[in-house]
């Protein structure tokens, strides 16, 4: 997993996360299917400075990144003798 992109708007923070790092297209770039964009909004929970803010962003995307990988490649499954056949 890799974090492709990290942008601070005027209203949020935007991270782009390369969900598995060995699907890659042609080019060698990642597969834009294995990249999840997450978006925080930068109101701060109580008392929280910024820095503690961007931890848990991170903790928390992060979090999310490996659960939607998980969910990305157990969706791939395993190949049946029959695909590509002719029904």
């Amino acid at each position: 997993m890799k974090l492709l992109k990290a942008r601070e708007t005027p209203d949020s923070y935007r991270l782009a996360v390369h969900l598995d790092e060995t699907k890659l297209d042609n080019a060698g770039n990642p597969d834009p299917a294995f990249v999840a964009v997450y978006n925080w909004n930068k109101t701060r929970p109580g008392g929280m400075t910024k820095l503690q803010h961007l931890a848990q962003i991170r903790t928390e995307t992060k979090a999310l990144a490996q659960a939607e990988a998980a969910r990305r490649n157990a969706d791939e499954g395993t190949q049946l003798a029959g695909e590509g056949n002719t029904l």
